[in-house]
């Protein structure tokens, strides 16, 4: 074959030496005839009778020589560059709508594979599995000290790793003044030998390590120069200074794809997280032992995990106990995308696949509707070529040849707008508030390849116009292509009807109300150093609420943990007076200070606010919403000044008294109701070292900042946003779902109706005789548009009465990704239709419109 293709590139030489030979062969045989007696033309005309028929003792060398498959494939590509070049219209519409279409998909399977099945540069992925917990945020993470029993379970592990999350932290080298956020990760020591993950340079963390620290190769490369002298340096990470011991891999930064992780820290360090057998706050990471499945490894973790807190919980009242103990546990691939990103936008972004390859197949038929009604105005060429000889394998061959490289330039044109539109779409995901996205969607051969794929499908379907040329060649095929335009409408109707779900969906959530003023509020973490007492942390605090109070700009201060909208929540249990049920409730709790309300703009329902007096200890008073007072007061009359008891052990706790009712919070999302909350007045005299802070008022970041280092230069302001931002951020995966739907549902109404357009145009066109006849005997102009539009309009009918069940059904399938709005709602299927009904009509009218000013004197002279 190989020298097949070769003889094919050398064909001009090679024809050169065929006539060179045959000459030879010629002139020998005319030199023998004359020989014996013939005159010269004698001898020649003998010669080639002798010889035989030249062109065809050619073309069978041709074939045994060369590839004539090659040569006959290149003639076509070059007949079918100039059918298209002659044809700039129908080209530059057909490889747009192929460019839409394929560049969609393209970008959309960018972003799945990112975030759902590509694979981190680990030693053997497929074997890393994550575990987590169903449930609610107490526990669907693991403790320390379960990870360390279940470590030794060697019979389903061949390694185990534990994960305490990333989070953006203040980075400083040593003897340099300023510090860089930088994304850190908590981990094991064992979290990179369970990986399989290498060290660039030095050594990766050990089990023992509690003061090393592990550098990212990108961020040894970029920010050291690969110098080797890092090993050993001082590293301070959010004012806890570790020793650098080595370098990653190159490649490897971490297994969450949206937060490329830069340092690494040891678990260990955190001393007073190691002891708490029932805190819920790590992902485990566990490597299959041979022969052991996913489900095998699930069912020995869940059996283990209900026998550790049987014993860790046993006498204890824990809020949380039964849900504790009847957690179920979750494996999923570890080195797949993101654990944590997986779990969030996996159905998203499987429904937005789904739409989108609808969207493709509607861009194909409508090239197809394009390429039929081109087969039929080339019914001339085609009949002549039939008649010279050329068989209606060859034309088919010709036409699907077109069909290829309109496809080709389809799929390169919609490759650019993949890159761009990927881009866009990774900013509808999560942590933008962070101040950058690390979702890596540049293409790659798996997104090279799906390209492919959809050009290949482009193809597939101009198989049929091709195949029409096996026909008897003659003007038609408008049944067919209105067939086309339903299925395109009714295709298009399902991703229409999807958009405007999604959006509805996206303005209730965006219409709830959450309890506060979302506008002019900003929030920041305030961290400071390690070595800090929770006494003097406590007093820093104090100044810090006292100075920002004289902030040009400020309203209001607070500081309150953890905060609206932010993950982590405090849980005690409790017991209301004379209401002694068998099983404690659980109850959570955040520790404000008294202006916390204020700042939110949360209103106060009844009795009076948190104030400074109430601060100090014992703490005796307290807040409580109205969530609370549904669940636990209901019918007990006036809940001020009621006491109830809060402790872990709920008859032998303290008691405080309800001095106010303030509104329903959301605190963590805006899907989620308003859970019972009780606000305890925030201590004076001790806090932890890193403490959320809510300002409201029209400052500027920088001013508090600024007011912040002049209380304690040590003190720094960690993850920083507005709390609109931060709010419309947890929105993300319905603003995802609403944003590209309504994209896509707009592509596939222009180009439903762009279809119905041609077909609309091509019919006035056949028809012009016809309505020339018809206006000649009196048809009125109004009569004649209703007749061009009711066409149109009966070709959409049918569309959307195919469309509309797919509508429902779909509909169905995303009712969990809906807020406020039912599955099959009535006014977003109406306004689909709606929509679908007046893109046809409008492209519809102007065909009808031209067949209006059809001269009748005209038309009947038109052929």
């Amino acid at each position: 074959m190989l020298k097949r293709l070769w003889a094919t590139m050398r064909k001009g030489r090679l024809e050169r030496e065929l006539d060179d030979e045959i000459r030879f062969h010629l002139e020998t045989l005319e030199e023998e005839f004359v020989a014996k007696g013939m005159n010269r033309d004698e001898a020649r005309l003998a010669a080639r009778r002798e010889f035989g028929a030249v062109e065809p003792m050619k073309e069978a060398y041709r074939e045994r020589r060369g590839a004539a498959w090659v040569e006959s494939l290149w003639q076509d590509v070059r007949y079918g560059l100039r059918v298209l070049r002659r044809s700039p219209g129908f080209t530059a519409a057909a490889v747009v709508t192929l460019a839409l279409g394929i560049g969609a998909n393209t970008a959309v399977f960018s972003l799945v594979r990112a975030v759902l099945l590509k694979m981190q540069p680990v030693e053997r992925p497929e074997e890393i599995v994550a575990l987590s917990k169903t449930g609610g945020y107490h526990v669907r993470k693991f403790s320390y000290p379960f990870y360390q029993e279940l470590e030794g379970r060697k019979d389903v592990l061949a390694g185990l790793a534990a994960s305490g999350g990333w989070q953006r932290a203040r980075v400083r080298m040593d003897g340099e003044s300023g510090s860089e956020q930088r994304f850190v990760e908590r981990v094991s020591g064992t979290y990179f030998a369970t990986l399989g993950v290498r060290a660039r340079l030095g050594r990766l963390l050990e089990p023992k390590d509690e003061t090393s620290a592990v550098i990212s190769e990108e961020l040894w490369r970029t920010r050291f120069g690969e110098d080797a002298r890092v090993l050993g340096k001082k590293i301070t990470v959010d004012q806890r200074v570790l020793t650098v011991a080595g370098v990653a891999q190159r490649g490897f930064r971490g297994l969450e794809p949206q937060a490329p992780i830069d340092v690494w820290t040891p678990i260990l360090m955190d001393a007073q997280w190691k002891k708490f057998t029932t805190s819920s706050w790590l992902v485990l990471l566990a490597r299959l032992r041979e022969g052991v499945s996913a489900e095998q490894l699930r069912e020995a973790v869940e059996v283990a995990h209900r026998s550790y807190m049987e014993e860790a919980l046993r006498g204890q009242n824990h809020p949380w106990k039964a849900d504790l103990l009847g957690s179920r546990v979750v494996v999923r691939p570890g080195a797949a995308g993101s654990p944590r990103l997986r779990e969030q936008f996996d159905r998203p972004l499987v429904f937005l696949m789904g739409l989108v390859g609808l969207v493709l197949v509607v861009s194909c038929a409508n090239v197809a509707n394009l390429l039929l009604a081109r087969g039929l105005a080339r019914w001339r060429e085609l009949s002549v070529r039939l008649a010279i000889g050329a068989s209606r394998s060859r034309l088919v061959r010709q036409m699907v040849t077109e069909s290829c490289l309109l496809a080709v330039m389809g799929a390169a044109a919609g490759l650019v707008l993949a890159v761009v539109g990927s881009e866009v779409l990774v900013r509808f995901l999560p942590y933008q508030g962070a101040g950058t996205v690390g979702l890596d969607v540049t293409p790659d051969g798996a997104v090279l390849g799906f390209t492919v794929a959809a050009a290949a499908a482009a193809v597939l379907f101009g198989v049929f116009p091709a195949l029409r040329s096996l026909r008897p060649v003659r003007r038609g095929g408008q049944g067919s292509r209105r067939a086309l335009v339903a299925a395109q409408v009714a295709l298009s109707i399902v991703v229409v009807a999807a958009a405007l779900l999604f959006s509805r969906s996206l303005a209730e959530l965006r219409g709830v109300d959450a309890g506060f003023d979302r506008d002019g509020v900003f929030t920041f973490a305030l961290e400071l150093p390690a070595e800090y007492t929770r006494p003097q942390a406590a007093a820093v605090y104090e100044r810090v609420l006292e100075r920002l109070q004289r902030v040009a700009g400020v309203a209001a201060a607070s500081h309150a943990a953890p905060g609206p909208f932010r993950e982590g929540k405090g849980s005690r249990t409790l017991l209301v007076r004379g209401e002694r049920g068998e099983t404690p409730q659980g109850v959570d709790v955040q520790e404000v200070t008294p202006n916390y309300h204020a700042v939110l703009g949360a209103p106060l329902l009844a009795g009076r606010g948190l104030q400074e007096r109430d601060r100090v200890r014992p703490v005796r008073s307290a807040v409580v919403n109205e969530a609370f007072v549904r669940r636990f007061l209901q019918g007990l009359g006036e809940p001020v000044g009621r006491r109830v008891g809060m402790g872990r052990e709920a008859d032998g706790g303290p008691f405080f008294s309800i001095v106010g009712v303030v509104k329903d919070i959301r605190h963590q999302a805006l899907r989620e109701a308003a859970v019972p909350m009780v606000y305890m007045p925030a201590r004076r005299d001790e806090a932890f070292n890193s403490v959320p802070f809510q300002v409201r008022g029209t400052m500027k970041p920088e001013d508090v900042r600024a007011a912040i280092a002049e209380v304690d230069g040590q003190a720094t302001m960690g993850e920083q946003w507005w709390l609109r931002q931060w709010v419309e951020d947890s929105l993300s995966q319905e603003r995802l779902l609403a944003a590209v739907s309504g994209m896509f549902a707009v592509l596939a109404l222009v180009v439903a109706a762009v279809g119905l357009y041609g077909v609309m145009a091509y019919g006035v066109a056949r028809r012009t005789r016809e309505i020339g006849i018809r206006m000649a005997i009196g048809a009125r102009r109004g009569e004649v548009v209703w007749m061009v539009v009711r066409d149109g309009l009966a070709a959409v009918g049918l569309g959307v009465a195919t469309g509309l069940p797919a509508a429902m059904v779909a509909s169905r399938l995303a009712g969990s990704l809906l807020y406020g709005v039912k599955p099959g709602d009535a006014v977003s299927l109406g306004a689909a239709v709606g929509l679908l009904a007046g893109a046809g009509a409008a492209a519809a009218f102007a065909p009808a419109r031209r067949a209006a000013g059809i001269e009748p004197r005209e038309a009947l002279r038109h052929e």
